[in-house]
């Protein structure tokens, strides 16, 4: 009995180290696809002008207004506009996501006629397949937050779109054990993106 106990110990062992050696892969994966192609307000010049910005979703407050870090994105996509960098903005998300973003952008004296709004990118990865198969995206500027910036560039370049990640300005303070829980999060659903993109290859 006591060797039993002591092969589901070795197993349960076992078995965290194969997860542990997954998630480290999968994360180096995604870093090693997007690495270079990710930028931020000290390098925004080396951006080519007139491109296609997409900006993703996040959440937004209970009466409709977004979400501290869906405006961040949306202060960064308008800025872009400013600097000649987007000649057309897409924004991706849930339907209560991507509204409040158009409404701040046109409000903002970008031009309605450059703001798409895509309610139907439940996630980052379907939000990268709309851009190519819906809006015929080929070349784009990506806008979130530095933690989410090198899965949402794998899964872009993975589906055959040549983008660039823009780091989204931070104008609001994080909590440090949110900003963890964010940045575990996206180690974890780096393994998803693998999985789903390189290995089954879900509707590619």
């Amino acid at each position: 009995m006591k060797n039993f106990g002591k092969y589901i110990l070795y197993l349960i062992i076992f078995l965290i180290i194969i997860v542990i050696i997954i998630i480290f892969f999968a994360r180096w994966r995604v870093m090693s696809v997007s690495n270079g192609h990710i930028f931020d307000n000290e390098s925004v010049e080396q951006l080519s002008d007139c491109q296609d910005v997409v900006v993703l979703g996040a959440g937004v407050t209970d009466d409709g207004n977004m979400s501290p870090i869906l405006e961040e994105r949306a202060i960064t996509a308008k800025d872009l506009y400013d600097k000649d960098k987007a000649c057309r903005i897409i924004v991706t998300g849930y339907e209560k996501e991507v509204e409040p973003v158009g409404q701040y952008l046109i409000e903002n004296n970008v031009p309605q006629n450059i703001v798409m709004l895509d309610g139907k990118g439940i996630d980052t990865i379907t939000s990268m397949k709309n851009m190519r198969d819906v809006y015929d995206v080929q070349k784009a500027v990506i806008i979130t937050q530095d933690f989410h910036l090198p899965r949402a560039v794998y899964l872009a370049r993975v589906h055959d779109i040549d983008a660039s990640g823009y780091v989204a300005y931070k104008y609001y303070p994080y909590i440090m054990l949110e900003e963890y829980k964010y940045i575990t999060r996206d180690w974890l659903a780096s393994v998803k993106a693998l999985w789903q993109s390189e290995v089954i290859k879900d509707n590619a």
